[in-house]
């Protein structure tokens, strides 16, 4: 069972990840909602599922961790909606899959996950169990991440 694993280095061109990122529709959780049908709350701006738009990636996550990912988004914290509240977001679990993931492409902060700060670092792909409590750190600047979500494959 993974813990907390981290690759760093891990996208052979994070650049392309970023500029495909700022060719998507980002929506609000409420927009999000709609759109899928779940009913998730957190904060943002979260793209709909790309799992079919990036194969190469989920082949990637998936050989890396041994997992099975069934969802993948581009995900935003903007600075600006985030400087007047606190620099941490809430607990939570992820209780619909076995393992949560975040790559990290910019940023200045990264997760706690359980007990531990996994420090953000660019191009940093991090795997957790997604029954693990955690929470991203907001930092001092717009965040834009990978998240994944998977079962054991």
């Amino acid at each position: 069972m993974i813990e907390v694993e981290i690759h760093d280095n891990f996208l052979e061109d994070p650049g392309y990840y970023i500029d495909f990122a700022n060719q998507c529709k980002f929506f609000t959780h409420e927009e999000h909602r709609k759109k899928t049908g779940r009913k998730e709350g957190w904060p943002g701006l979260r793209t709909l599922n790309l799992t079919d738009d990036l194969p190469e990636l989920v082949e990637k996550l998936n050989k890396s961790f041994n997992i099975d990912v069934g969802r993948l988004n581009f995900y935003r914290h903007p600075y600006e909606k985030f400087k007047n509240h606190p620099g941490e977001g809430r607990d939570h679990v992820d209780a619909a899959w076995e393992f949560s993931g975040v790559i990290y492409l910019q940023g200045s902060d990264g997760t706690v996950i359980g007990e531990k700060h996994v420090p953000f670092q660019f191009n940093r792909c991090v795997c957790f169990d997604a029954m693990t409590p955690h929470h991203p750190l907001f930092g001092s600047s717009d965040r834009l991440v990978i998240t994944f979500f998977s079962d054991l494959a």
